[in-house]
């Protein structure tokens, strides 16, 4: 068997419990990323279960988008919030002709 972790993107009409039906076996670890349906599921599965998981979420219209890696046990996910600054209009520090008057003190010394 292999460590794998599975992310997804799913509709909201799509549930996490049907999501976790699809898989060989249990997840070990899972974790609801964000509100908008991005799941990320760790599961052992032997390799040759991955093949018929990915025809289901192929097939699945809920699934927008996934992806499967192989991992390596004992890492578990480190999920981190976003953080998003807010971009505010402000004034120039210094004033053009200010810059420019020094400059003209410094080549004139």
């Amino acid at each position: 068997m292999k460590y794998y972790e599975l992310t997804c993107l799913i509709s909201p009409d799509f549930s996490e419990e049907k999501l976790i039906a699809y898989l060989p076996t249990k997840p070990i670890k899972k974790q609801l990323i964000s509100e908008e349906g991005l799941i990320s599921l760790e599961f052992f599965a032997e390799p040759d279960k991955i093949k018929a998981l990915e025809k289901k979420l192929k097939d699945e219209a809920s699934i927008q988008r996934y992806l499967i890696l192989k991992k390596k046990p004992g890492k578990p996910l480190e999920t981190k919030k976003p953080s998003f600054t807010k971009v505010s209009e402000s004034k120039p520090k210094v004033e053009l002709k200010e810059i420019e008057k020094k400059l003209d003190e410094i080549l004139n010394e």
